[in-house]
């Protein structure tokens, strides 16, 4: 379970991550963060004004997505 602080937002809201994952690293931005997990995968929740969240749109995700595109 997460929980996400959303941009103008002073409460936060928890978040279940999709299936059974397992987290081993969490990094965190001032409005977004990033998890991977043990399978290495990434999954990224939060603003996205500028793309951070490497979902390939800009789009403010709430609920954690899985990063699919690869990085050239």
């Amino acid at each position: 379970e997460i929980s996400l602080g959303l941009v103008g937002s002073e409460m936060c809201i928890k978040r279940q991550l999709p299936g059974q994952l397992k987290v081993s690293a969490v990094a965190c931005g001032e409005h977004h963060t990033c998890f991977l997990t043990f399978e290495h995968e990434v999954y990224t929740a939060g603003s996205n004004v500028y793309g951070q969240l490497g979902l390939g749109h800009v789009t403010t995700c709430a609920i954690p997505n899985k990063v699919t595109k690869e990085i050239t």
